[in-house]
């Protein structure tokens, strides 16, 4: 993906999101990690750790004003400038101006002195400051996001960063770093993601396999479920599920451990194969 075809000019445009701009974000994080349209946005920014494009428009509309303010005062650019300030300042406000919202994203950042005082000392510390504020209110709003999507009641516990996850560049085989993106993700098809679209609530959308009659989520699927007994043994250290705990399901799906992520990996690829087969034959 290339950033700068995207925020081209975006130094006079980029105070505000564009849809159009974010899904073409999306759907390239959804084709690198091979899910499916039904994964919510916010888990293929949170697996590649992706920032909205928004982020980086505001970014450099922010850096252009603060080198504006320290131009001359002869530049033409300066002056332009101090004539839409000035007619900001005063209250005269019968059109939107760049002004306006240079001055909205600095109060979002909380960065408000800096407006006021129409001074921002070194550039580039000013700028780390702005990426640094306006990063922390995207964190927020993605992770509220993910908080209010019922699909994501696992997912919120094991993911509260915006950071790459490390499976996606530590495993050699794409098909398995994109099953495991698909399987965290919630683009599987668990009984309790195919009985969602039936409209069966979901503390009755048990798991077909076996006789344990629960809920067929990504815990039981990874732990609990005896049909993959012999799978899970192969590949997972016992440890993780003998017996299945909560705090054990948060720990294998967090681990920074290569040797633990290539056999979480190795697992859910060939038991969401095995399962696949079974179902095609029921």
């Amino acid at each position: 993906m290339i950033l700068p075809v995207l925020t081209y000019g975006s130094e006079v445009w980029g105070f505000e999101k564009y849809d159009s701009l974010e899904r073409v974000q999306y759907l390239a994080c959804r084709l690198f990690l091979g899910v499916a349209e039904n994964a919510p946005n916010v888990t293929v920014l949170g697996e590649c750790g992706r920032y909205p494009i928004f982020f980086y428009t505001a970014k450099r509309c922010v850096k252009y004003w603060a080198k504006l303010i320290n131009m001359p005062s002869h530049r033409y650019p300066r002056k332009c400038y101090n004539m839409l300030y000035l007619i900001e300042e005063s209250g005269y406000r019968t059109r939107k101006t760049w002004v306006r919202d240079v001055k909205n994203l600095l109060y979002m950042c909380n960065l408000q002195e800096f407006w006021e005082s129409q001074t921002v000392g070194n550039v580039n510390t000013f700028v780390d400051t702005f990426s640094s504020n306006c990063k922390h209110v995207l964190f927020s709003e993605w992770y509220s996001e993910v908080c209010t999507l019922d699909k994501l009641n696992w997912y919120r516990n094991f993911k509260n960063t915006l950071h790459p996850e490390k499976y996606v560049f530590s495993l050699k085989i794409t098909a398995h770093m994109q099953m495991m993106a698909r399987f965290r993700c919630s683009s599987h098809y668990l009984q309790v993601e195919t009985d969602r679209k039936h409209g069966i609530e979901r503390c009755l959308r048990f798991c077909q396999l076996c006789d344990l009659i629960q809920i067929e989520d990504e815990f039981h699927f990874l732990l609990v479920c005896p049909y993959f007994n012999e799978l899970r043994m192969k590949y997972i250290p016992r440890i993780y599920f003998d017996p299945p705990t909560i705090e054990s399901f948060l720990a294998l799906l967090t681990s920074h451990s290569t040797d633990i992520i290539n056999c979480l990996a190795v697992f859910v690829f060939h038991t969401m194969k095995l399962r696949k087969e079974i179902y095609e034959i029921m």
